[in-house]
């Protein structure tokens, strides 16, 4: 009875560390930053727990028909849904809830880590460490970021559940981690290399190394690896279509190792000392530091071969740093997604190994030195107290979109995702100079990205300046590989500037790219009405009869 009592007492603490911490963030708003397109305004999402919302959830991102989808991953759409169906996607309620489901994986890792066979205190701290660390304030507190905090909720249940199966060994408890394994999967795709993490915790804190035979134990995991090869081949086929994957001619495996050498180093700096925290850290490309990019690597490859060297003599090191430095080898950039160096993020579950390292670190430094559990005590609530405190600063950060980038602009220095999403601010909030400020300083850094040339065209048209609004419609267009909406706006910006003809046949364009898209045909159709060619203006009305009419696409939707 006394143990349930002190479980559930820290349960409670728990809970009231989450609730101070992140309580303020059911006062945020959505953000420019894959919120629009990914949450709030994703159409599938707004069915809720219907039929429809259900088939879109599993078979969306699966079949490639839905893009508001980055990867399969039902879970996290079916989250989605429970929020549409009870809060109405209020940006307040959908806060909320992964503040919730935070707790849970709290929670969750404590119960994990104790059934594992960690000291039960020790693994309190550790889910206390995971509750209130500032790097986990971006997936909390990003709605797009979902994702990552419920494949930690379903890798911390997995935890559980295998401490459980090695326990008893029985088919229905590995039946009940494989069930849980794919709810992570379905939950996000990078917990890939949970078998492996499954691996470390056999050495300690389940200690079956020795007991049992090494093989037997690697066997154990082929299952587990045999799924997560499925979910990849989802994952890398959606990143295709998504064109997210970046080719080795723009990332050169070089850089690539650099760069990853680079963020294992700013992960660990982020864990230990959480300043400086930014939702961009811009990829440097071809400029990286040479010099420190190498005493990165000397450095990680060091603490990795002493780790394995104490493996016997420290197993909690041993374990607790691999941890680390497996769960985010698919975000290491050696497969580069996107145009960011690194992302807090990403240390969601893997800060737990550094956390097992600390803890354990403390606890042995405390024992050897004589000082007793007082001062062990003090410097532990000491630490959570500071990470509280900056925690809870962090979440105001991401009170809204020009607070939260004018803060990376602040922390990087001036970057390209960063300056976009302010001009999609700035634009919405009606500041057309700021947004044009920040679109032109975007494109001086890469003059090739046809979405911030499409969002300029949007601010000149909307300035009055149409015939240059149309020149970057137009060379939006010709960047981009769906250009439907830029060629649609081109016409609009033509028309504008009294150029008939041309707005004829940037429509014509744009039908033609988006051979679906009923809308420029029925403009086409009413400028030609216009001109007095009413015949022509009746075929074009009859073909977009066949198509889906739609609306103007919008160009400040976020991709």
């Amino acid at each position: 009875m006394g143990q349930l009592w002190q479980r559930w007492v820290g349960y409670g603490l728990l809970a009231l560390l989450v609730a101070l911490v992140f309580g303020g963030s059911v006062r945020n708003a959505y953000v420019a930053w894959d919120d629009p397109s990914f949450v709030a305004g994703s159409p599938a999402v707004q069915h809720g727990l219907s039929w429809e919302g259900l088939r879109w959830a599993f078979e969306g991102n699966l079949t490639r028909a839905d893009t508001t989808l980055e990867y399969w991953m039902p879970i996290t759409a079916l989250s989605r849904l429970i929020d549409a169906e009870f809060g109405g996607m209020r940006a307040g309620w959908v806060h909320g809830m992964s503040a919730f489901y935070h707790l849970l994986a709290a929670m969750a890792f404590w119960s994990a880590l104790a059934r594992l066979g960690m000291d039960r205190g020790r693994a309190r701290v550790v889910a206390a460490c995971f509750a209130v660390h500032p790097v986990q304030v971006e997936a909390v507190c990003w709605a797009a970021g979902r994702k990552d905090v419920l494949a930690g909720l379903f890798w911390a249940l997995t935890l559980w559940a295998y401490a459980a199966y090695a326990q008893r060994r029985s088919r229905r408890g590995y039946l009940v981690v494989l069930a849980l394994f794919v709810g992570a999967l379905m939950a996000k795709p990078s917990v890939m290399m949970l078998p492996a993490v499954l691996l470390l915790v056999d050495h300690w804190p389940l200690r079956r190394f020795g007991r049992e035979r090494f093989w037997f134990l690697v066997a154990e995991k082929v299952p587990l690896v045999l799924l997560t090869g499925l979910s990849l081949l989802t994952s890398v086929l959606a990143q295709v279509d998504h064109g997210g994957l970046k080719s080795l001619d723009q990332y050169p495996l070089w850089v690539r190792l650099g760069n990853g050498a680079l963020a294992y180093a700013g992960y660990v700096g982020s864990f230990v000392w959480p300043s400086g925290l930014a939702p961009v850290y811009p990829h440097p490309g071809l400029a990286f530091p040479v010099v420190w990019a190498i005493a990165a690597g000397l450095a990680l490859g060091a603490a990795t071969a002493t780790a394995w060297c104490f493996r016997g003599r420290v197993p909690w090191f041993f374990t607790g740093w691999l941890w680390f430095v497996c769960t985010l080898v698919p975000m290491s950039g050696l497969v580069q997604l996107g145009g960011a160096a690194r992302a807090d993020r990403y240390l969601y579950t893997a800060m737990v190994g550094l956390a097992i390292v600390a803890v354990e670190a403390g606890a042995s430094i405390a024992r050897q030195s004589g000082r007793g559990s007082s001062a062990l005590r003090g410097a532990v609530v000491g630490v959570l107290a500071v990470w509280a405190l900056l925690a809870a600063r962090q979440v105001g950060y991401w009170r809204d979109t020009i607070t939260l980038f004018e803060r990376a602009v602040a922390v990087t220095g001036p970057n390209r995702i960063a300056l976009n999403s302010l001009a999609v601010a700035r634009l919405q909030a009606g500041d057309l100079e700021g947004a044009r400020r920040d679109l032109v300083a975007s494109l001086a850094m890469d003059d090739a990205n046809p979405h911030a040339w499409l969002m300029l065209g949007r601010v000149l048209l909307l300035k009055g300046e149409a015939a240059e609004a149309r020149w970057c419609f137009e060379t939006s267009a010709r960047l981009d590989g769906q250009p439907a909406r830029a060629w649609y706006f081109a016409g609009v910006a033509a028309e504008r500037a009294g150029d008939l003809e041309g707005a004829l046949s940037a429509f014509a364009e744009a039908g033609r790219v988006a051979p679906e898209w009923g809308r420029p045909l029925l403009e086409r159709a009413r400028i030609l009405d216009a001109k007095g060619e009413g015949e022509h203006a009746v075929r074009e009305r009859a073909e977009a009869g066949r198509r889906k009419v739609g609306q103007g696409l919008d160009p400040l939707e976020q991709e």
